[in-house]
């Protein structure tokens, strides 16, 4: 069983990492990949399946706030105190890829998922076991297994048979800061790992910022918060993410108008 790095705590017995304090009752849970970038048996490198857009265009782009994949977002995820960061990153976008595709508005339970990927103990997971995971055996909804089941419990045959209704989901390994701010800005949103946490970035923003979904409840500007693309570690990763039932022509946003 793969365990989190030993984090440190403050005089408030809040953790911290790398400097940033997390808030009362929240603590990191997002481990280090555990597969290697451009490895035939992973996922796709995604600067190898697009065109990476040269430097004065992503920045003009952003100027223009051209995609905000936050659209997609119908809700914020909640860990309440979990190490299951990843698995909400990652059923976060796939929420926001199904409705991207005009599916209906159906709330996921990441916890169905961690408690796959976490072992059955709450020691974190990885954000490529869960897309992996999620992949293969999908995420079942609040309405047939709801959160308040927690992680531990084992889920029944129905929410297994509604989890397979959910996984139509691509994810591309984004391995540059380039390549980062062009999926965000044409092909999806991108879930990635920083100071022990996951997260989703939804909006490439100028001068190297990226606007992210949370999943601390209404933490931040209600939910959501700015990073610096220069935050995002590489050894946690970061997956570009899109539904494998939607079109190209329909998921590559075009330039505004």
């Amino acid at each position: 069983m793969r365990t989190l790095k030993p984090y440190t705590e403050n005089a408030d017995g809040l953790w911290v990492v790398d400097g940033m304090e997390y808030p009362p009752g929240y603590r990191p849970g997002c481990l280090l990949r555990t597969s290697k970038a451009g490895d035939p048996a992973g996922f796709p490198i995604a600067e190898e399946q697009i065109e990476i857009l040269p430097d004065d265009e992503i920045e003009r782009l952003a100027a223009l706030g051209a995609v905000d994949w936050s659209s997609c977002i119908r809700r914020i995820t909640d860990q309440n105190g979990f190490g299951s960061c990843a698995g909400a990153s990652g059923v976060k976008g796939l929420e926001a890829c199904e409705q991207a595709q005009g599916n209906p508005d159906i709330a996921l339970n990441h916890l169905f998922v961690y408690h796959h990927t976490s072992g059955g103990v709450d020691g974190g997971s990885s954000i490529d076991d869960t897309l992996r995971f999620i992949q293969t055996d999908g995420c079942a909804s609040e309405a047939v297994w709801p959160q308040s089941k927690g992680f531990r419990a084992k889920p029944s045959q129905a929410a297994y048979d509604d989890a397979a209704k959910h996984k139509g989901i691509e994810a591309f390994d984004v391995v540059t800061s380039a390549g980062f701010k062009t999926c965000l800005l044409k092909h999806g949103p991108v879930a990635y790992g920083r100071q022990g946490h996951a997260i989703l970035a939804v909006q490439c923003l100028p001068k190297g910022k990226i606007k992210y979904a949370n999943s601390w409840g209404d933490w931040g500007d209600k939910g959501y918060g700015i990073d610096n693309i220069s935050a995002v570690n590489w050894g946690y990763g970061a997956w570009c993410l899109r539904t494998a039932k939607l079109p190209q022509t329909r998921y590559t946003f075009g330039e505004p108008s």
